[in-house]
């Protein structure tokens, strides 16, 4: 209409008129105020209105229920009590709906923790049922001479927990997982990748990622973010493809990433079409910094070849395959033990592919080594070798080198380490090395137990065998300071997380390559360095390890300082998370399960991660049904 303003002309909204209940209405017109703002229930028919008016109530209450009036007049005794009765009825049938809805949460949250468990533990989805049958079965024996018991039986049975159930829970735990995960990273300061690869049962190869990140309360976390199976080849550029689809289905700031740790392999590490070049050149990351696997290194440092210690092995191996290999010569060895009583009941299979296992095997074979010669005298097994102190010898070396070597890479093995305190470990390691030089070349044993326990047993032999382990040693100690080269360059750098009083300035320069501004860190190190009050902070964290609590509550006029520090927190120092998720995708994907393919990924990560999923925050957004 002309002349008529647009405000005007704006409807009026109910709910903006701020009408509110009057309680005279209850007795006369016999509503009450809805549970939602602006509506009214009628006691007597229990029809909600909307618009709380006084004309809406009445034209209701005339045009529904004049007959009220008739039975029961205004303001008399029998009316006030009839509306006390009717108040009473509708409350009663609400609560008994709130009861009921809250009820049918509780069973469905206690579904979903269910299935939660069984995943942690890596169950076929077919042992929920089993976990049903066996609650209702403890559940008559627990509550039977409980006055409630049929309504405890009762809401048991209600419990959900087929095999299709468990599928469905597992995914939605799962995604609420990786949703929090994703998250983070989107709001994270930097991150890190640990990136590493293997083949499962059924022949494909399947990419493990984790990731390790600095969150903007400096508070530094790591996590599973995925398992990416590879179809067809697994180049650098086939590993590319489907990491730059999986970060850009899900919007994933690559430019936060500051350092991936992979295995080393030509695919991962290859100076022009490996994945972390690619990702360099695909994703601008000039500054990305590239890790080999400390653990991975280490071991295969290990691994040289010294042909006298590779057949003393070799012989070993024969020899304990012999024993376990036939049915009826391991019963007889056992026998043998028992009958002796010896320390151990028996001998360990060598298996090449576990890091661990060629030193148990030695330690184990060395402390049997009487009751073995005895067993294969009786068997007319000849081993003309373990008549010879010189085998002996570097059998007893070979012993307490690869302890040494187990001893080390047990303490680098975990989740959450520092890269600075694990090359610590491998640098101490090293002069330990040359310490042994030292020793042996002084004919001193006392770094090596096994050998000097046997010294004292039999006369070790002529220097010859001394050359042959000290020349061992002398090419193992150029072989790990070769291999830990790259990381060697950088080392100064980590020492800023441990104790930044004792970085030299020309040190902080490192951190230059990664972008940080030199002018900015060197004023900041020589302000930290006479900064008391700060140093006794620090000393008193140090105690506790608690280096990330340290510098996340660094003062803000070290920002840069922190920066560097967090930097340094967050890179990955090993493949450990992933060849441990390994392991349990062994167990998850075996010969009973080597279908699981669609639901592998949901499992793992629950299985992997170490958080826990909001199973409050996933029930609110599903239906709730009852069995």
């Amino acid at each position: 209409m002309a002349g008529v303003s647009s405000k005007c002309a704006t409807k009026r909204k109910i709910i903006d008129e701020n009408r509110s209940f009057q309680e005279k209405w209850e007795e006369e017109f016999c509503f009450i105020s809805g549970h939602k703002e602006g509506t009214a229930i009628c006691l007597i028919c229990r029809e909600t209105v909307v618009g709380i008016k006084r004309y809406n109530l009445f034209r209701h209450y005339t045009s529904k229920h004049s007959s009220f009036t008739e039975a029961y007049p205004l303001d008399t005794i029998e009316r006030k009590n009839k509306i006390t009765h009717l108040k009473s009825s509708i409350h009663r049938q609400q609560n008994i709906m709130t009861v009921a809805v809250g009820q049918n949460e509780a069973i469905t949250k206690a579904s979903y923790q269910v299935c939660n468990i069984l995943a942690k533990r890596m169950k076929p989805f077919t042992d929920a049922e089993l976990m049903k049958e066996c609650m209702i079965t403890v559940s008559q024996t627990l509550f039977q001479n409980f006055s409630n018991s049929k309504q405890i039986m009762a809401e048991v049975k209600k419990l959900t927990l087929s095999e299709s159930t468990c599928r469905r829970r597992v995914e939605d735990i799962s995604k609420n997982l990786f949703e929090a995960v994703i998250d983070k990273l989107k709001n994270c300061k930097y991150f890190s990748l640990s990136c590493d690869s293997s083949t499962d049962i059924t022949s494909m190869s399947q990419c493990s990622l984790f990731v390790r990140y600095c969150t903007m309360d400096g508070i530094i976390e790591e996590d599973f973010l995925a398992v990416i199976t590879m179809k067809g080849r697994t180049r650098g550029c086939d590993f590319m493809e489907v990491l730059k689809e999986f970060v850009e289905k899900h919007s994933i700031p690559v430019n936060k990433l500051i350092s991936v740790c992979t295995d080393g392999c030509p695919s991962m590490v290859g100076a022009n079409i490996g994945l972390i070049a690619l990702m360099k050149k695909e994703w601008n990351l000039s500054n990305l910094l590239p890790i080999h696997c400390l653990l991975h290194q280490e071991t295969l440092a290990c691994k040289i070849s010294n042909n006298k210690l590779k057949d003393v092995m070799n012989t070993i191996v024969n020899i304990i395959n012999f024993i376990r290999a036939r049915e009826l010569n391991h019963r007889k060895f056992k026998d043998l033990l028992e009958e002796l009583q010896a320390n151990y009941g028996d001998v360990i299979l060598h298996t090449a592919v576990r890091w661990l296992s060629k030193g148990k095997v030695l330690e184990r074979f060395f402390y049997l080594k009487h009751e073995i010669i005895l067993f294969l005298q009786q068997s007319g097994k000849e081993f003309p070798q373990l008549q010879q102190n010189d085998w002996w010898t570097l059998a007893a070396f070979l012993t307490d080198i690869t302890m040494k070597f187990n001893s080390l890479n047990l303490e680098m093995q975990g989740p959450n380490k520092i890269i600075g305190q694990m090359t610590n470990k491998v640098f101490a390691f090293e002069d330990k090395l040359q310490l042994y030089i030292n020793e042996l070349e002084a004919g001193d044993f006392s770094n090596f137990p096994t050998v000097s326990a046997l010294q004292s047993e039999v006369s070790i032999p002529d220097s010859t065998i001394h050359q042959e382990l000290i020349s061992y040693l002398k090419e193992y100690l150029r072989e790990i300071q070769n291999r830990f080269d790259d990381v060697r360059k950088i080392k100064n750098c980590f020492i800023l997380v441990e104790n930044p009083w004792h970085v030299e300035n020309e040190d902080m320069k490192l951190f230059c390559q990664f972008g940080f501004s030199k002018t900015q860190l060197m004023n900041e190190i020589i302000e930290l360095k006479h900064d008391t009050q700060l140093k006794a902070s620090f000393i008193e964290h140090r105690e506790k390890q608690e280096y990330i609590k340290f510098w996340k509550n660094t003062p803000s006029k070290y920002k840069s300082l922190q920066d560097c520090a967090q930097f340094v927190l967050t890179i990955f120092p090993s493949t450990y998370l992933c060849e441990a998720s390994f392991s349990k995708m062994s167990f998850l994907k075996n010969k009973y399960r080597n279908r699981l393919s669609t639901h592998l990924e949901d499992t793992m990560r629950i299985a992997c991660s170490p958080k826990d999923a909001d199973i409050q925050e996933i029930i609110k957004k599903v239906q709730h049904h009852n069995s």
